[in-house]
């Protein structure tokens, strides 16, 4: 025999009875990162293998190979006539330095020497006009 307390309470609804928490431990704070975390370093993982791929395998092995050499064209020698002269830069100073001054001022009226000829001692270098020494 069933007393009248060793029936089930009908007055509260099975869903509020689901509703009622349940004596579960707390989860644990760093499981709420644990999938955003995982994501993350699914998408910096992605980055880096496409940043490899794309760009740092290919400069490591465009450094490690040799560099082709540049195609020169070629030609056949040609034997031609070559003019046989030289120009060299030079200035030339005497060995002795005369410095020549007139007695007299006025207009010179012939030169008797060229630059770099020889003279004597007494040899007539110029002709100075008389004219303005009349005068």
């Amino acid at each position: 025999m069933r007393g009248k307390d060793s029936q089930p309470n009908l007055s509260v609804p099975p869903s509020e009875e689901l509703a009622q928490p349940q004596n579960t431990p707390p989860r644990p704070r760093w499981r709420k990162f644990l999938v955003p975390t995982i994501a993350a370093l699914a998408v910096l993982g992605l980055v880096g293998w496409v940043a490899a791929t794309r760009f740092i395998i290919p400069l490591i092995i465009a450094s490690q190979m040799k560099s082709q050499p540049t195609p020169v064209p070629l030609a056949n020698p040609k034997s031609a006539p070559i003019a046989d002269s030289s120009d060299y830069a030079a200035s030339l100073d005497s060995r002795q330095l005369v410095q020549v001054q007139p007695r007299v001022s006025g207009q010179i009226s012939a030169i008797y020497v060229k630059p770099g000829d020889r003279v004597q001692a007494g040899q007539p270098l110029l002709q100075i006009d008389a004219a303005e020494q009349r005068a």
